[in-house]
């Protein structure tokens, strides 16, 4: 079994993930150079933003995708995915309607 979780439409997620990667990478140009101590992690969202739309853009475009916070993938052996798109996911979430997942 699997935990609730979100099916959303591919083409939907993309433009989710899309708008995602825009507003992060406009707040990055807004800092400008030299701000802070930036490195990799300052990045690492819109980097993993950016893979996770390449793997969608490679599902067909009717496809669904499920979004879940765990997948039980034996019993009594729950998988929770770390979660480095998180932002984009919190949007996906809240942006589509729920359903049951079996």
């Amino acid at each position: 079994g699997m935990g609730g979780g979100v099916a959303v439409p591919v083409v939907e997620a993309i433009e989710i993930l899309s708008r995602f990667i825009e507003e992060k990478t406009e707040e990055d140009l807004l800092l400008g150079e030299g701000v802070g101590d930036r490195t990799w992690r300052a990045y690492f969202h819109v980097m993993t933003g950016i893979v996770g739309r390449l793997i969608l853009e490679r599902l067909h475009p009717d496809s669904k995708v499920l979004f879940a916070r765990e997948f039980e993938i034996a019993e009594d052996h729950i998988l929770k995915p770390s979660w480095p798109l998180g932002h984009a996911i919190e949007k996906l979430i809240h942006e589509t309607v729920p359903c049951a997942v079996r």
